[in-house]
């Protein structure tokens, strides 16, 4: 695959306004494994958020092994996602291998797209998505490369004219 397989930071969700906004959206489907909220975003990309509560998960490191494992299944499943969607996932426990949040979290995804008919909308296939994707975080790039340098003052070289003419300023 060509595609860079990363997670970006605009990939994420990190305001906490986003995530509400996405709980009282209230557009839901669920499995054994994953509870995956979803909500429009207007943008040509999904974005994920993830929620963990302590309730559930009561080990620090376990929430953190559980987090890690849901960021990586979005990473490779990025092409799968349909765009456009902002998706908050929720574990239903800690019992969770790669294999099978990386099935949950794309099936899930699709049905809580379905249910939003942001997928219908979009009529593009997986390639054409990631072409997309490509161009996007090409002229991401662009951008960041293009804004302008900051100004770097370099001092003037006076010559003999320019004193010249500073004095004769003074003395009138």
């Amino acid at each position: 695959m060509n595609e860079r397989q990363t997670f970006r930071p605009y990939e994420r969700i990190k305001h906490p306004d986003d995530f509400r906004r996405a709980f009282e959206r209230r557009r839901s489907e669920s499995d054994g494994n994953l509870v995956v909220y979803g909500v429009e975003n207007g943008r040509a990309h999904p974005r994920l958020g993830i929620s963990v509560s302590r309730k559930k998960i009561r080990e620090a490191t376990t929430r953190n092994r559980v987090k890690r494992l849901i960021r990586e299944a979005f990473r490779l499943s990025k092409a799968d996602l349909p765009p456009g969607v902002d998706l908050i996932v929720l574990p239903r426990n800690d019992q969770l291998h790669l294999s099978t949040v990386r099935q949950s979290l794309t099936t899930l995804a699709r049905a809580v797209a379905r249910r939003l008919k942001v997928a219908s909308s979009s009529g593009k296939s997986p390639a054409e998505i990631r072409k997309l994707r490509a161009k996007f975080e090409r002229q991401q790039a662009e951008k960041k490369g293009n804004q302008p340098r900051p100004f770097k003052f370099t001092r003037p070289k006076y010559d003999e004219e320019y004193f010249e003419a500073m004095g004769k300023i003074e003395t009138a």
